[in-house]
């Protein structure tokens, strides 16, 4: 109701938006505002972290799983796909070609989805600090930290994990066709 009303007292007929109080109580109202979204936002990030907190065994498991499976999948595929070409069934070939390229697609679509997490709060953090912000909320946004997907204790998914992994794919496919 309260924003109705200061929506309805900007627009009264009459208001010079020039004036000195109007002025003046439009930026008391614009801080008061300002405040108020940035301590929901500030609760809206710490219970995202704490969520993640939470679910970080579960999806630590699921991230290590996913990239290690898909790493052993592709190596295999390219493996099969290269060395195997004459030596195998005409029939099986393509099944080496087709499980290569579904495992490198799942892996090309699925980091960089779960690194848009990290992006975001990124993001959602740098904009914070682009606001006006008091001497309190400034401590407050100093000990935040983003939201990041784990992977085991070793690192979190980032944009250059993805260029990371497909560069331990490729050198661990070459290293296996000049071995075998």
């Amino acid at each position: 109701m309260s924003v109705i009303r200061l929506f309805l007292s900007e627009l009264k007929v009459g208001h010079d938006p020039n004036k000195k109080e109007f002025r003046s109580k439009s930026k008391l109202k614009q801080n008061w505002k300002r405040r108020i979204d940035f301590r929901k936002r500030i609760r809206l990030h710490n219970w995202l972290t704490i969520l993640e907190t939470l679910f970080r065994k579960g999806s630590t498991l699921f991230a290590l799983f996913t990239l290690v499976f898909g790493l052993f999948i592709i190596m295999v595929g390219n493996y099969g796909t290269i060395k195997m070409y004459d030596k195998i069934d005409p029939m099986m070939y393509p099944l080496f070609l087709v499980v290569s390229i579904i495992a490198l697609v799942q892996i090309s679509i699925l980091i960089p989805s779960l690194s848009h997490l990290n992006d975001q709060s990124i993001e959602f953090l740098r904009l914070i600090r682009l606001q006006k912000l008091g001497k309190l909320e400034v401590k407050q946004l100093g000990a935040i930290r983003p939201i990041r997907l784990n992977v085991a204790s070793f690192f979190y998914l980032k944009r250059r994990t993805k260029v990371t992994y497909m560069e331990v794919v490729t050198s661990h496919t070459i290293n296996a066709l000049l071995l075998f």
